[in-house]
C-alpha cells in the first residue's frame, strides 16, 4: 500500500458547534493507482457502481451554506463499502449492478483485511470521534439513486427519497416537508428500505445509539451537473434548517 494514500474522509466546518452532523459516505470515487482500478474500464469506475454521482458536489455547496459539521468519503465504495458492515458480502462487491469488479473476484482475507483497515476503519473511527466530542444529537446521511438499475430495468420515479429505521416520525416529516413546499414525488423508504446491513451508517451510528438518523437519497439524473447540485443544495438546505434543527418538537 502506499505511504502517500490520502486520509480517507474531506471534511467541512470542522469548527463548527452544530450537534447535527452531515455524513456522505459514498461522495468518492478515487481508486489509488496500485489497484490498477480495480480492473475497470474508465467509463465504470465513473459510473454509479462506484460512488454517488453529485453528492460530493452539493455538500461542497452545502458546507458554504449551512454551518453543520460535513464528513464525505475520499474513495470509491467499490474499494470497501463504509455503509456496510464488514463481514457483509457486499462490503466488496465482486458484481455490481451487472457488473464484474475484477480486482475484487477472489480477494483474499489478507488483502481484504488490508482494506478494511486502510479505508473503512479511519472513516467509522472518525465518525466515533465527531459523534462523542461534539454531543451529536442528528444524522443525515446524503446519498444519489441511479434513476434505473441495469439488473431491474424498471425506472424509479421518484425525484428523491428519504430513509429512515427508528425516526419513523422525523422522516414522515420530511416527507410531508418536501411533498408540500417543493412538490416532489418522495420515496418513503424508497427506493430502498432500510436494514442494518445495507444501511449500516445509520444503524450503526444513529438507531443502535439512539441518536436520531435519516438517509436523504436523490435521484443521479438531477444533480449530475452544477445547476442540478445547486438547486439541490439549496433543497437539502431548507429541509435541514426547516425540520431538522427543531426535531424535538414532533
Amino acid at each position: 500500500m502506499s505511504s502517500k494514500l490520502k486520509k480517507t474522509y474531506i471534511e467541512n466546518n470542522t469548527n463548527s458547534e452544530s450537534n447535527l452532523l452531515i455524513i456522505a459516505e459514498h461522495a468518492g470515487n478515487l481508486i489509488p493507482f496500485e489497484f490498477g482500478n480495480l480492473g475497470l474500464n474508465d467509463d465504470d469506475s465513473r459510473r454509479h457502481i462506484s460512488y454517488d454521482i453529485g453528492v460530493f458536489g452539493i455538500c461542497r455547496i452545502l458546507s458554504k451554506t449551512i454551518k453543520d459539521h460535513i464528513i464525505m468519503s475520499r474513495y470509491s465504495r467499490l474499494l470497501v463499502d463504509l455503509n456496510r458492515g464488514i463481514n457483509s458480502p457486499d462490503c466488496i462487491r465482486h458484481l455490481s449492478d451487472g457488473t464484474i469488479i475484477p480486482r475484487n473476484k477472489n480477494l483474499e482475507e489478507k488483502d481484504k483485511k488490508l482494506r478494511i483497515k486502510q479505508f473503512y476503519h479511519p472513516f467509522h473511527k472518525r465518525l466515533f470521534d465527531i459523534i462523542l466530542t461534539k454531543k451529536i444529537e442528528i444524522i443525515v446521511s446524503i446519498h444519489s439513486f441511479t434513476p434505473k438499475l441495469f439488473e431491474e430495468n424498471v425506472p424509479r420515479p421518484w425525484h428523491c427519497g428519504i430513509l429512515y429505521g427508528c425516526s419513523e416520525n422525523l422522516g414522515k416529516h420530511c416527507i410531508e416537508f418536501l411533498k408540500q413546499k417543493y412538490k416532489l414525488m418522495v420515496g418513503d423508504n424508497e427506493p430502498y428500505g432500510v436494514n442494518n446491513n445495507d444501511d449500516y451508517i445509520i444503524s450503526k451510528f444513529g438507531d443502535k445509539q439512539s441518536i436520531p438518523a435519516i438517509i436523504i437519497e436523490i435521484r443521479q439524473d438531477l444533480i449530475s451537473d452544477y445547476k442540478g447540485q445547486k438547486i439541490w443544495s439549496s433543497i437539502v438546505k431548507n429541509l435541514i434548517t426547516s425540520c431538522l434543527y427543531n426535531y424535538d418538537n414532533y
